[in-house]
């Protein structure tokens, strides 16, 4: 089923927002402008690479084949997982942790906006509740405590044990729902609706984009968290 077109326009939107955001975190951090220009265009190419090749395997039809074993929409998500991962893991990842942690945190609170999305989505008849907050997918918990998480973290020193559990657990839920998705759309777990949103244009930008920039984040808090063994009462300035 097609989205219509107010919901098209709303994850098109908050794609949008998503990217904007990720490309001003690769070049705000302070450096001279030649490096500055370079994060800019490093982060445009990014947003691009995974914006456009996502679409453009959906617009052509390569991801429509949800019986096929492996299929090509569950390669494209481990593959795009892969990648989200090891950019985490790069200089890219080192760029990014210029950022306290208490931004990494509380940008997590996009999910409350993929969440009342995906519950509009199943108001309008095109995904099924096991998905959305009406079914199994708690993962909007995970945005509402992140704004909590990430003002206490910037406005003093919560203890550590307390940002792993939050994220680990966001992880676990964020694990949760797309476990949820793939089940659905391979037909593996039978559902009414099916989900379809992998393999169509704009919905391939739900996993393929805004569960990248949650999973990412999540690489990003367990980076920081690894730099000090306790945040005592003056963390260093990331963790601030």
């Amino acid at each position: 089923m097609p989205l219509p077109p107010l919901l098209a326009v709303a994850l098109v939107t908050l794609t949008v927002a998503m990217a904007a955001a990720f490309v001003f975190a690769l070049w705000c951090p302070e450096a001279d402008g030649p490096a500055r220009r370079r994060w800019l265009l490093l982060g445009l190419g990014l947003v691009a690479g995974y914006l456009s090749l996502s679409a453009a395997l959906a617009a052509s039809g390569t991801l429509a084949d949800v019986q096929a074993r492996p299929p090509a929409a569950a390669l494209m998500l481990l593959a795009f997982s892969v990648a989200t991962v090891s950019l985490g893991l790069s200089r890219v990842g080192d760029r990014l942790l210029a950022w306290p942690l208490a931004w990494l945190v509380g940008a997590q609170a996009f999910r409350v906006g993929v969440e009342v999305w995906l519950a509009a989505a199943f108001d309008a008849g095109v995904v099924p509740a096991e998905v959305t907050y009406h079914g199994y997918n708690l993962d909007v918990a995970t945005g509402l405590t992140a704004v909590g998480l990430g003002l206490w973290l910037w406005r003093g020193t919560p203890p550590r044990w307390a940002v792993v559990a939050w994220n680990v657990l966001g992880l676990a839920l964020l694990a949760g729902v797309v476990a949820t998705a793939a089940l659905s759309a391979f037909g593996i777990v039978p559902t009414q609706p099916q989900v379809l949103l992998p393999v169509t244009f704009p919905g391939v930008w739900l996993p393929a984009w805004l569960v990248q920039v949650a999973l990412l984040g999540h690489v990003l808090v367990f980076r920081a968290l690894q730099r000090t063994r306790t945040f005592g009462d003056s963390p260093p300035p990331h963790l601030r």
